[in-house]
């Protein structure tokens, strides 16, 4: 509808433009002395000069009283007063024969020289009515009152049809339409702007005033849109070809009514039937969409039932989850209280009788604050206020709770400000029983106690043994230095002396007593070898490594095979590289001591996250469990721990041996059996 009222509005702007250029060149005709253009005119009737201002005030009153400002509005109004009051002073001097002069005041000499029947050119009778009417529409126009904008439109249709019936006296020649006698005849610019004017009133007020019948979407009013122009045209039209042939003399007066209806009959039956189609066409659409809305009715119908089927089931499946939610709190292990904003107790589960052995009606109306344990009293307030600070927010805490025959139980849970939510309206506090994990707790940290102590027990066992293990590693140094070395040098000091006194056999004592001191030199370098952790540093574990193996397979007959690539063993840090040396010498010797194995297998291997070292022997093999580890393995297992690590032993009688250290980090060592021949 609004885009109509958009088109009607452009087009009565249209048509108030045509009046103001119609009325400028009336004024301009009579400002120049255009006689030809004047006689040309249809019966020979030129626009009163006063006339066309009043029409260009009209022009300028209705942009202004189409606008939204007041200022303007106000200026319209004036001007419509005035042409109004000239189309009532020119018509009271029509009725009551006096004469005010209104309509000569503008050019009053060239008035007299463009008589029109013997009368100068003045304002005419029917061009005041309708100013007079034109005026007040105008002063009842008004955007925002339905009522006021009907009796507006109401003379601007009076003012068309007055206008309309003497634009068809002049098509027509029908004088006695537009010229009241014996007065001036309504000149025909002046019957155009009244109709044009007019027309341009009704159009911009079609979306309220009588044209908004015609300003609708509906069928009626797209229809009465169709027929209005052919209502006007068809009549006209007919009339026109009637009159024109009687006035040829191409037909009788008779011939032409007949003529005049037939055509009429035809056309408006052509208009008719178009209408009839179109109306049709509307129709069947109509019926179309009232089937697919019956059908859409039906749908929804059969939707709603659905809908009403499924809220039935919801509600249903609401009430056994709320059904089933009460049955999950009724039984729940858990104690469950809620408190008001007052802290005074409104609900607790049916567990607190079995947990606390209290009945849940005998603490309604109370805090329970007096089941709280002294000691935790001040825990328990200190929580409920920070749940009260902080809505929502679950508050942790584990207190001492009375029992009923009067033993204190430990509880852990959390207490939760829900007083703002309108389902629960309280403050909730969830409890249960860790007595049983607290006791667990208390037991297991008396266990790490003692497993510390035990530890630390080790720890100094493992001291004495390795201060033991150096003291007996001083007393074979110095046995070995006494009873070996000692002895060497000896004999080397008393072949020098015999050399010395003895001059004929002095060549062979010196010779004796050199092979006894590079004896002893050799022995002094055995030794170091056992001591030191040179053969290791830097780059030189694998020699060490290897160095060690060939002495042992010198005094012994063990068959060592070994693995050790080098890009494992250059990851290693030196602190572990001297550790990882001195576990193979350990073990070793243990093997040489104890295992009465003929082979013996060293690999080291390396995956994502260890460092895997194995030595395996085919020897008799022990009992782990029924044997205490020794010196040599407590030796082993003290530089594994150091190093963050874990050893394992895997043995059984005639089994062999397996030694198992895992060290994170490239610090891992693991000693295993290596699979019999």
């Amino acid at each position: 509808m609004q885009e109509i009222v958009n088109r009607n509005k452009t087009i009565g702007g249209a048509s108030i433009f045509l009046v103001l250029i119609l009325n400028l060149l009336s004024l301009s005709a009579w400002q120049f002395n255009l006689a030809d253009l004047i006689a040309a005119l249809p019966g020979k009737t030129p626009t009163n000069p006063v006339t066309a201002l009043c029409f260009i005030c009209s022009v300028i009153s209705f942009y202004y009283l189409a606008g939204e400002n007041k200022n303007s509005q106000f200026a319209g109004k004036m001007l419509a007063w005035l042409f109004f009051l000239t189309g009532v002073v020119k018509f009271s001097e029509v009725i009551l024969h006096y004469s005010t002069g209104i309509d000569k005041w503008l050019y009053t000499e060239k008035l007299v020289l463009y008589q029109v029947g013997g009368r100068p050119v003045a304002m005419a009778p029917n061009t005041a009515l309708v100013f007079v009417l034109l005026g007040l529409s105008f002063l009842f126009y008004h955007f925002r009152s339905k009522e006021k904008n009907i009796i507006a439109d109401c003379f601007a249709l009076i003012a068309a049809l007055a206008s309309f019936v003497s634009l068809i006296g002049y098509l027509y020649h029908t004088d006695e339409f537009y010229n009241i006698r014996p007065f001036i005849p309504m000149a025909l610019p002046t019957a155009i702007s009244f109709f044009l004017m007019s027309f341009a009133v009704l159009l911009k007020r079609s979306g309220f005033g009588l044209l908004h019948v015609f300003a609708q979407q509906y069928e009626g009013s797209k229809m009465g849109r169709f027929l209005l122009p052919f209502v006007i045209i068809i009549p006209v039209a007919t009339g026109l070809l009637r009159v024109y042939g009687e006035r040829r003399n191409l037909y009788s007066g008779s011939f032409g009514v007949a003529l005049y209806t037939v055509t009429n009959v035809v056309l408006l039956l052509l208009v008719t039937w178009r209408c009839s189609l179109s109306l049709n066409r509307s129709g069947k659409e109509l019926f179309k969409e009232m089937g697919e809305r019956a059908h859409l009715e039906e749908l929804l119908r059969q939707n709603n039932r659905k809908l009403e089927q499924k809220v039935r089931e919801r509600t249903q499946q609401i009430l056994i989850n709320e059904q089933r939610f009460y049955s999950l709190i009724e039984n729940s292990a858990d104690v469950i209280v809620i408190r008001d904003a007052q802290l005074k107790i409104t609900y607790v589960s049916p567990a607190i009788e079995k947990i606390l052995g209290i009945k849940p009606r005998e603490l309604f109306t109370e805090t329970g604050d007096d089941l709280v344990h002294p000691d935790y009293l001040k825990m328990a307030q200190d929580l409920t206020r920070s749940a009260l600070d902080i809505p929502g927010m679950p508050m942790t805490a584990i207190l001492k709770v009375r029992h009923y025959d009067g033993h204190y139980i430990w509880m852990e849970g959390t207490v939760t400000n829900l007083l703002q939510d309108k389902s629960v309206s309280g403050i909730v506090s969830n409890f249960h029983d860790v007595t049983e994990r607290i006791k667990a707790e208390e037991q297991k940290k008396l266990f790490q106690e003692a497993l510390l102590q035990e530890k630390i027990n080790l720890q100094r066992k493992l001291i004495q043994a390795n201060i033991d293990g150096q003291e007996k590693e001083r007393k074979q140094i110095g046995m070995e230095l006494h009873d070996n070395i000692n002895q060497i040098l000896g004999s080397a000091q008393l072949y020098l002396c015999f050399a010395k006194s003895e001059a004929d056999i002095k060549q062979e004592m010196l010779e004796k007593s050199s092979k006894l001191v590079n004896k002893a030199i050799k022995e002094i370098r055995k030794l170091s070898s056992l001591l030191v952790s040179h053969a290791v540093e830097g780059d030189n574990l694998p020699k060490g490594i290897n160095n060690f193996i060939h002495t042992i397979e010198l005094t012994t007959n063990l068959a060592i095979r070994t693995r050790l690539p080098e890009d494992i063993l250059d990851k290693l840090d030196p602190k572990v590289k001297i550790a990882f040396y001195r576990i193979i010498q350990e073990q070793l010797n243990n093997i040489v001591k104890h295992a009465s194995a003929s082979n013996v297998c060293i690999d080291l291997q390396e995956d994502e996250d260890f460092v895997t070292l194995r030595i395996g022997d085919d020897g008799i093999g022990f009992d782990p469990d029924s044997r205490p580890a020794g010196i040599g393995l407590s030796n082993i297992r003290s530089r594994t721990e150091l190093l963050n690590g874990e050893m394992i032993i895997q043995s059984a009688t005639k089994e062999g041996c397996k030694l198992i250290i895992r060290i994170p980090c490239y610090q891992i060592l693991e000693v295993y059996d290596v699979p019999k021949k």
